[in-house]
């Protein structure tokens, strides 16, 4: 590798060894990876506290927030849920994952009309259909089911 291409790579890489104490914190996308592993296996508060390391290096993630919601919904905080669901909407109204999610919920706070209403959102957002659409429509056809 030329001298000059070789100092611009290392100039803008990202180290390797980030987290071993050289000064450098890990990078935000690692956070966030990091905390979808956590998340899989249900450690959601050490999950949480990825995610809030990562929102002080990008306070305008919707998905941080999306993930925060998701993890604070999972240990039953659901105050916290809500808010972090509605901050990642105001940032990305169209955020099919944090719509999804916050329909969830909704139902968990029997708010069936609203969860209803994520799902007409998911719709427009989704003529064709996605994981997303279907996800919250199962969830609410088992909550109608179960009352």
């Amino acid at each position: 590798m030329k001298p000059l291409l070789l100092a611009t790579a290392l100039l803008f890489s990202t180290p390797v060894w980030a987290a071993g104490g050289y000064g450098y914190e890990p990078s935000v996308s690692k956070l966030i990876n990091d905390a979808k592993k956590l998340i899989k296996n249900d450690k959601y508060v050490r999950a949480i506290k990825k995610l809030k390391k990562a929102i002080q290096e990008e306070p305008d993630n919707s998905d941080i927030y999306n993930y925060l919601g998701f993890a604070h919904r999972k240990i039953g905080d659901y105050d916290k849920s809500k808010i972090y669901y509605e901050e990642a909407l105001s940032i990305k109204p169209d955020h099919k994952l944090a719509l999804e999610y916050q329909g969830e919920l909704f139902l968990k706070l029997d708010d069936v009309g609203s969860a209803q209403s994520n799902l007409v959102k998911l719709r427009m957002l989704c003529p064709e259909g996605c994981d997303e659409l279907t996800d919250l429509d199962i969830a609410i056809s088992k909550y109608l089911s179960s009352q």
